[in-house]
């Protein structure tokens, strides 16, 4: 009787995930971040009762939205919570408009590997006011053309 019980649980296991999952109402969404005192930590850790697929989208823009200064962490937590889904969770960041830079610190504060969820630029790091850097002067041109 152990044995078929085992059996049972080991058949069902891989299918545990799909139990909740459905779309998160907006009442149960307001449950969420009722709570304004509650940290990154437990927000996510509450957030894990739904399906990761359906509801991330809608979770990510509700903190954007009801928690704008602890977004980076939130996701940095997500990092760490589900590593399979990574990538999802940095290309919702960018629809949210967090730039990359804010995306690669919640990747390494999570301990994953940056280039997994880096965008290939060729332009380099962002940086907020380019400014030209002045060309040095030599014994031909005394003075700078910048």
């Amino acid at each position: 009787m152990k044995v078929i019980k085992w059996i049972g649980v080991g058949v069902m296991l891989p299918f545990a995930h799909l139990a909740n999952a459905e779309p998160i109402s907006q009442q149960q969404l307001n449950l969420l971040f009722q709570d304004l005192t509650s940290k990154p930590t437990a927000l996510v850790k509450q957030f894990s009762q739904y399906s990761v697929e359906e509801n991330l989208t809608v979770f990510l823009t509700t903190t954007a939205e009801k928690r704008p200064d602890e977004l980076v962490q939130v996701i940095s937590q997500l990092f760490i919570q589900y590593p399979q889904h990574v990538r999802l969770i940095a290309q919702i960041a960018r629809e949210l408009g967090l730039p990359n830079q804010a995306i690669t610190i919640a990747a390494i504060e999570a301990g994953i590997d940056p280039t997994v969820i880096a965008e290939a630029t060729a332009a380099g790091p962002e940086i907020a006011n380019a400014q030209p850097i002045p060309n040095a002067p030599t014994k031909k041109n005394p003075i700078s053309a910048n």
